[in-house]
């Protein structure tokens, strides 16, 4: 009677199915979509990054344009310091020439 219950209480934890080929074949199809889900994850930040830095170049030339139209409206700029005076016309040449008097 006891053999009968030690026979019966022993169950095969390792079903038959799981032959150390299945076992490579899980693990490696594990291994391929993981890598997969890394290698969509990255090009999405890529793309996210990307569109974040087109944004800011546009935000940016946008700025300079409106510089660009600040400087055009701009007075000739008066420096005096006692006797010396200078005046700088910024609007009509690239490289403003003082004028001494």
């Amino acid at each position: 009677m006891r053999a009968a219950i030690r026979q019966a209480g022993r169950v095969s934890t390792r079903p038959g199915w799981l032959t150390p080929a299945v076992r490579f074949m899980a693990v490696a199809s594990l291994m391929l979509i993981l890598g997969a889900g890394a290698y969509g994850t990255s090009i999405h930040l890529q793309r996210q990054r990307i569109k974040a830095l087109r944004a800011e170049h546009q935000r940016i030339e946008t700025e300079l344009q409106r510089v660009k139209e600040v400087a055009n409206r701009a007075e000739p700029i008066v420096l005096e310091n006692g006797d010396t005076r200078v005046i700088v016309d910024v609007k009509h040449s690239q490289q403003p020439t003082p004028i001494y008097y």
